[in-house]
């Protein structure tokens, strides 16, 4: 049965440009989509770090290498890894015969497990060859957002998560 992708977004380049890590993202995705074993592709991910709205640039640079645009759900709201599953959540569910890919990158991975396990009962996660360049400069971005996000839920405060759509 041919899966569906949850393709986590990342902040693309301040030109508005796919990222390297964004791009080894897609290209993962796209590569999957292009066997054949792909059903859909969710696209999730928010304005976060500058004004550029990540699904938007990861679905241009989609259709660029061939993905059809009927195979693709764009998520635009999301603002962190707790955003994109409750907002991908309705989409998966809507298709719930179909197994569930969720790609992110290696140093993301642990974050994504621990919160996609609520909202999704069977799902692999896979992700594309490291970057260490962009893993370097970007992890701080990354323990700063896990720290403060923990901190804030584990003291009850969910400023960070909106609540429209429930799991």
């Amino acid at each position: 049965m041919k899966a569906i992708l949850i393709v986590l977004g990342n902040p693309p380049n301040p030109d508005g440009s796919v990222s390297r890590i964004l791009q080894s993202r897609l290209d993962l995705a796209i590569a999957l989509y292009h066997t054949g074993k792909v059903h859909k592709l969710i696209l999730t991910g928010g304005a976060v770090y500058n004004q550029h709205i990540e699904a938007k640039i990861m679905e241009k640079y989609c259709l660029e290498q061939g993905v059809k645009a009927i195979d693709i759900y764009v998520e635009c709201l999301s603002r962190n890894t707790y955003e994109n599953a409750l907002y991908s959540a309705p989409i998966v569910h809507s298709n719930s015969q179909h197994p569930v890919i969720v790609i992110t990158s290696h140093f993301h991975r642990l974050r994504t497990t621990i919160i996609f396990q609520h909202y999704f009962k069977h799902f692999q996660i896979l992700t594309p060859p490291l970057i260490w360049t962009d893993f370097i400069r970007t992890l701080h971005l990354y323990l700063w957002e896990i720290y403060l996000t923990t901190k804030l839920l584990a003291l009850g405060d969910d400023r960070l998560a909106r609540k429209s759509i429930s799991p």
